[in-house]
């Protein structure tokens, strides 16, 4: 992987019919995505509209490592109110062209106020408000016919970005891990919606055996399922209140160690959602 160079691209003459053309075929002749080629933060507002279309943080071009090479790349989101969907895009370029065939990959974190709010591919809407967009993006260019790529750069992609759309009507869960101490950590589920929660399921994934999985809690509420992950059944909870569960920092170092380990939280009407344990 090659470490990459960042760098500014603001002259009118490079937004080509070629570059045009990439990102409408991703917008489907809807989608705003502003200023590609400068390393300029925006501040694009992100609503939910009737037909959750979705908007896009500003560009910047990043240099490969051969003769002419770059890529555009930047990040477009959507929400429904309810969750939160971000997704990385990138068009590919070399001296002469573009590149026939261009994907982006991305893992990102919203902050607030420095602190952590939400993660992943699809997450918890975290509601309307201003927070940092922090996306590490891995994009590639191939030729046609090559199986490997030709241009390969990655970096991250830092945005504030700015949410109006309103919670859906309803219940509303947000998860957060924390806070810990030395003997235990917390999971806590908020009810952000105007609804009740009905009958909130925290699920805690097992490492490799069950017996394993009961070191997660040993909260009354929990027990182990047929999969071997602890199961906990936390209740009803109602608008603007929160439950808590303790997890072991056993459970935390195991989770740090193994890599894939995860907790998710639902409710009888509201869907599951995925977090990473004590992450």
């Amino acid at each position: 992987m090659n470490t990459m160079a960042l760098r500014s691209r603001i002259s009118v003459n490079r937004f080509s019919s070629a570059r045009i053309a990439a990102v409408a075929a991703f917008a489907l002749g809807a989608v705003p995505v502003a200023g590609l080629g400068s390393t300029a933060a925006a501040t694009p507002t992100v609503g939910a509209t009737a037909a959750g279309a979705p908007h896009c943080t500003e560009g910047e071009s990043w240099k490969g490592g051969g003769w002419g090479q770059y890529a555009d790349v930047w990040a477009c989101m959507k929400t429904d109110g309810k969750t939160l969907n971000i997704t990385a895009h990138a068009a590919c370029y070399y001296a002469l062209g573009t590149y026939e065939r261009c994907s982006a990959t991305g893992n990102w974190t919203l902050r607030k106020n420095g602190e952590a709010v939400v993660s992943g591919g699809e997450a918890p809407y975290p509601g309307p408000g201003t927070y940092e967009l922090d996306m590490y993006i891995v994009a590639e260019g191939r030729s046609a016919g090559s199986s490997s790529p030709n241009l390969r750069v990655s970096g991250r992609h830092v945005r504030t970005v700015t949410f109006d759309a309103p919670f859906t009507n309803g219940p509303h869960l947000l998860g957060a891990n924390g806070p810990s101490d030395s003997a235990k950590s917390t999971l806590t589920v908020m009810n952000k919606g105007d609804q009740t929660a009905k009958a909130v399921v925290v699920t805690l994934s097992s490492p490799q055996n069950a017996g394993g999985a009961a070191k997660l809690s040993d909260d009354r509420r929990c027990k182990l399922n047929h999969w071997g992950n602890t199961e906990c059944a936390l209740g009803d909870v109602a608008p603007n209140s929160s439950v808590s569960l303790p997890v072991s920092d056993d459970a935390c170092r195991m989770s740090s160690e193994d890599g894939s380990r995860y907790w998710s939280y639902k409710a009888e009407n509201f869907p599951e959602l995925h977090a990473p344990l004590c992450g």
